[in-house]
């Protein structure tokens, strides 16, 4: 389990997010079903809020299927459509789920867009997002991030990179995303923990202000002293800034020809 360090309660006042990025890649709707189910069930072994019940994040809600045949009809509804409302599957599949939410506390939120093939040299065309809110009523203590999703997040990150095989993937809050802003738009961002495939990053063997471990071919950057990760904006952003002057960081390419070979999720366990 990786500790953060840094003011706790610097987390609960800001989103968090745990997001990653791949470029076009084929995927079926039998492929993104199974992999849909597999990260409900990776979601719910943290427990805590994330062992709540999820629901179809969708106009009319329900909760989400629990047999693959369910999954299926779900992504299919889910296909990306054209500026005329035409179902347009080869721009792949946008499929949201959404924790149920009790006694005034946020939901966390699931979000891949995936399956678009062709990709697009601006930014990768595919991409997951899980998002932890900020609390409904205002309060930090309302939902203790620093408690229950923070010291999971590394976890959590190992656990969808291996699903769903991304050419990078980060934790982040927002002021570290704009402490990085105006820099190469097109590479990767940093975060306090970040995942790094080979085409995207190039990393020393060592980096001041980060730990690095090896994650399948390619590597985990943590910022901050062995063993724990920094809320610190600061931190994150020079941490992005020595990488950027070395050249170690790398635009992820258009099309994902290969995915990125990763331990699968059966041998990850959650803390």
């Amino acid at each position: 389990m990786t500790a953060f360090v840094d003011q706790a309660s610097s987390w609960n006042r800001e989103d968090v997010i745990l997001r990653g990025f791949w470029g076009g890649r084929s995927d079926s709707v039998d492929e993104l079903a199974a992999r849909m189910a597999s990260t409900t069930e990776l979601l719910r072994s943290f427990g805590g809020r994330l062992a709540r019940p999820w629901l179809e994040f969708t106009e009319s809600p329900r909760l989400v299927p629990d047999d693959l045949g369910g999954w299926r009809d779900f992504v299919r509804r889910s296909v990306i459509r054209d500026d005329h409302g035409r179902p347009d599957p080869l721009s792949g599949h946008a499929v949201s789920i959404v924790s149920e939410s009790s006694d005034g506390f946020s939901r966390a939120k699931f979000t891949v867009s995936a399956g678009e093939a062709e990709g697009v040299l601006s930014v990768p065309s595919n991409r997951f997002l899980l998002k932890f809110g900020e609390p409904s009523t205002g309060s930090s203590s309302d939902y203790p991030l620093d408690e229950e999703i923070v010291p999971i997040a590394g976890e959590l990150l190992r656990g969808l990179v291996s699903l769903w095989k991304p050419d990078t993937a980060a934790l982040l809050t927002k002021p570290m995303l704009r402490a990085q802003r105006g820099g190469p738009s097109r590479l990767p961002d940093v975060g306090a923990v970040s995942w790094f495939s080979p085409v995207v990053a190039n990393l020393p063997s060592s980096l001041e202000g980060a730990t690095l471990e090896a994650f399948g071919e390619g590597a985990i950057l943590t910022v901050g002293a062995p063993g724990t990760a920094s809320s610190s904006a600061e931190a994150v952003a020079a941490v992005r800034g020595s990488l950027l002057e070395q050249g170690r960081l790398l635009p992820a390419p258009p099309v994902q020809a290969v995915p990125p070979q990763v331990p699968g999720p059966g041998s990850l366990s959650p803390a």
